[in-house]
């Protein structure tokens, strides 16, 4: 994973597992777990990383409570685990980040919920659970956001209609227009046009909202 902050050079060493800044010469910024021989990141999420307001947010494991939302402001002291999402070892690997307002929303799994919408102001108390779109113990594992002038799309699922296209409002209320559509196949591609989302799906379909 990199990122550039400041216009500094931020990338994740999965040799040893460390932040790092790369500036003139790259410094440690925190050997988050010390223990670890592998790779703390979660980089092989969709959005594995995102900068708020000169905050990283990021997904890591330290050792201890599994994959967790970590943020770093290039400091020692500012570089730690905002909640622990999925308390234990398993951690809940949050990922497919979007920035909206100053805030951070993602996909979660806390262990009850799985995978499901959470929206994060950078405090513990303020990283909450946003949506579910799949009660209980069913993934609605929401994917493929993009702005579209004053709406967030994005594709999930509720147990009911299969993978849809759904939206909701900016500044966020968790109410949505559920769903926009039914996709119910893999969504291949999808990109903002002025205020317009097009997405592109299989059988040479296409639509726009």
């Amino acid at each position: 994973m990199k990122s550039v902050l400041n216009g500094a050079f931020w990338f994740f060493s999965f040799v040893c597992c460390q932040l790092a800044v790369a500036q003139s010469t790259p410094y440690l910024i925190k050997d988050i777990d010390p223990s670890s021989e592998g790779p703390t990141l979660s980089a092989a999420s969709d959005r594995a990383s995102i900068i708020v307001d000169e905050i990283l947010y990021f997904a890591s494991d330290d050792g201890v409570h599994g994959g967790e939302l970590w943020r770093s402001d290039g400091t020692t002291a500012g570089t730690y685990m905002v909640k622990d999402i999925q308390p234990g070892p398993n951690g809940s690997y949050a990922g497919s980040f979007i920035g909206i307002n100053g805030e951070i929303f993602f996909t979660a799994d806390n262990g009850v919920t799985r995978d499901e919408l959470w929206r994060s102001d950078g405090t513990e108390s303020g990283t909450t659970l946003f949506f579910e779109f799949n009660p209980g113990i069913g993934d609605g594992n929401p994917r493929g956001y993009q702005i579209a002038g004053s709406r967030v799309f994005l594709t999930a699922s509720d147990g009911v209609n299969g993978k849809a296209l759904w939206a909701f409002d900016i500044p966020p209320s968790s109410e949505f227009t559920v769903p926009l559509r039914k996709l119910w196949i893999l969504l291949l591609t999808s990109f903002v046009l002025g205020l317009s989302f097009y997405y592109l799906r299989r059988r040479r379909t296409a639509g726009k909202t």
